[in-house]
């Protein structure tokens, strides 16, 4: 991951990212478990460990990468960002974007954080990214497509075939 965008990019006016390490990922994992009270749709039936087992292989082949989303003003993490299930070419990605207390939506954060994610990927050699989002969390569905983002379907869960998710992409420019 460029280390360009961190506290000296122009374009981080209230946050900086910074790699996070899977430790640290799963550190940030625990706070995250905690706000599923929050959702108001429901989540993959699949085991947990099935599930951690899968995003650690992504993680231990370089096919997904972590960035905590920090603030400026106090060096807090808020959020993770990540891009995984690259393309074998490493030009196409999925993405990921979590707030990790609800006290930061619809503050800037998340258009901040996924604008400077979005700059580092694109400078990695990415051309296209691609969210698959709940249909029942339309606070997701709004920011993605404010931030440029298209609808493009449904698409079946890999772990839940039952689960079903919109699909939306961006092409970087």
């Amino acid at each position: 991951m460029s280390q360009s965008l961190t506290k000296t990019h122009p374009q981080a006016l209230q946050l900086y990212l910074w790699p996070l390490c899977w430790d640290a990922w799963q550190a940030a994992g625990s706070l995250r478990s905690s706000l599923h009270e929050f959702t108001d749709y429901p989540l993959p039936a699949q085991s947990p460990a099935a599930e951690l087992q899968w995003w650690h292989s992504e993680v231990e082949t370089g096919q997904m990468q972590i960035a905590g989303l920090f603030q400026r003003s106090n060096d807090c993490l808020i959020g993770t960002l990540k891009a995984f299930s690259f393309s074998p070419d490493r030009s196409r990605c999925e993405i990921g974007i979590e707030l990790l207390d609800p006290e930061h939506y619809g503050r800037g954060f998340g258009h901040e954080g996924l604008s400077l994610w979005l700059l580092c990927l694109k400078d990695q050699g990415v051309t296209e990214v691609f969210g698959l989002i709940h249909p029942d969390n339309a606070r997701s569905l709004r920011f993605f497509e404010r931030q440029g983002f298209r609808r493009i379907g449904l698409e079946a869960d890999s772990l839940d075939p039952q689960m079903h998710f919109v699909r939306v992409e961006k092409a970087l420019a």
